[in-house]
């Protein structure tokens, strides 16, 4: 088992490149691997119809706890900002305690968790304490799930899940008839929740 435990602040920017802006990218293999932010992560997008991800996983982690804040920010146009965004990849368990935040501005979008997007991500376990924002001028959610089988298998939330801004938005853009069970808030302008449930509010 292998356990980072960050106590600093990771920030990282497309600086106009092209290439995406993570503050923390993990890919491949990482069975046994456990993340535990008590700091700041930030990935920030400046260009055009891109991202800016505070945390991307493409891999597969055994546990990611969040008692800091995760922030994933777009400036340019068109762009999205995804506080944890995993495309593709597998979490066992995510414990949130602190704040993850995806922002978009200059018609973009953003969302506080972005599982699926164009692959399949899964989350097993989320376990809400804190907020989770996804806030802009676009399409905005608290969690997003995409892609052909992104999802959350199993939602507890006992804080605040938000999706705000002038666009559409939603406190959770799809359960997919997966397992919630809510003592929080839940909140978005067009719907709390799109799609259907299993469980207890």
């Amino acid at each position: 088992m292998v356990i980072y435990i960050n106590n600093i602040t990771l920030s990282g920017t497309d600086n106009d490149s092209g290439i995406k802006g993570y503050g923390l990218k993990l890919e491949g293999n990482l069975v046994g691997f456990e993340l535990i932010n008590n700091g700041s992560i930030t990935g920030t997008w400046t260009g055009s119809n891109g991202g800016g991800y505070g945390i991307s996983n493409a891999g597969t982690i055994t546990t990611l706890a969040n008692d800091g804040s995760i922030t994933g920010t777009s400036t340019g146009d068109n762009g999205y900002g995804s506080g944890i965004y995993n495309e593709s990849g597998t979490i066992e368990s995510l414990i949130n305690n602190g704040s993850i935040i995806g922002i978009g501005t200059s018609r973009g979008g953003g969302h506080g968790i972005e599982t699926g997007g164009r692959s399949d991500g899964i989350i097993y376990e989320l376990v809400n304490n804190g907020s989770i924002t996804g806030t802009g001028t676009g399409e905005t959610s608290g969690i997003e799930t995409g892609g052909k089988t992104g999802e959350v298998r199993e939602l507890l939330n006992n804080g605040s899940i938000v999706g705000m801004g002038t666009g559409d938005s939603y406190g959770i853009s799809d359960m997919g008839g997966r397992f919630l069970a809510n003592k929080g808030v839940i909140y978005g302008k067009n719907s709390a929740i799109a799609g259907y449930i299993t469980g207890k509010n």
